[in-house]
């Protein structure tokens, strides 16, 4: 039998972020610990995303996602909230204690696998601010998460301009990266 659980942290929420592309990974690691975040975990995460088969999630903004991390999986679902500087998106998330006998289940209610992402990503926090260090293997992102005014600050000591915060997921900037590289768009993996 599968189980779900409502993580501890929070079952639905508003999330707010924004995301830049990192340059030099060494210096924002130097910058975030100079401002006075601390590096709570560093884990290894693998996301499945699911829609069906006309893409319909997607075409509303929609994302569901399997993500297997440090021995635990969540099922996440993420909807769009309209916002002109940050990406916000209302999240939807439960612990799975079966990732198979879950993605049996999507399966079964017409979902299917489109698209398996892996990343390496470094927690960061200060109290007041959450980032996220992410290494996956096109690119290096740092994404700010919490309250807009907090976001922007962080931003701003880090060196990063809110002109140059990108909004798209990790799906849609693959994508682009393989139109620009003449790659073909498929699952991103480590192998």
């Amino acid at each position: 039998m599968t189980r779900v659980r409502i993580p501890a942290r929070a079952s639905m929420h508003l999330e707010i972020e924004v995301k830049f592309k990192v340059r030099n990974k060494r210096d924002i690691i130097t910058r975030i610990e100079h401002a006075g975040f601390k590096n709570i975990s560093t884990v290894f995460e693998r996301n499945i995303i699911f829609d069906d088969k006309d893409e319909n999630l997607r075409k509303n903004g929609i994302l569901l996602r399997l993500r297997k991390t440090a021995g635990q999986s969540f099922l996440t679902v993420k909807l769009p909230v309209k916002d002109n500087i940050f990406k916000v998106r209302k999240e939807i998330e439960v612990m799975v204690d079966n990732p198979g006998n879950m993605e049996n289940i999507l399966n079964a209610l017409g979902f299917r696998k489109v698209y398996i992402y892996e990343k390496r990503r470094a927690y960061y926090d200060n109290g007041w601010v959450k980032i996220s260090l992410d290494e996956l293997p096109f690119g290096v992102f740092i994404e700010i998460e919490g309250n807009k005014k907090d976001i922007e600050n962080a931003a701003r000591i880090l060196g990063f301009n809110m002109e140059d915060a990108i909004k798209k997921d990790y799906v849609s900037l693959y994508k682009d990266y393989c139109r620009r590289n003449g790659i073909k768009f498929g699952d991103l993996t480590f192998d």
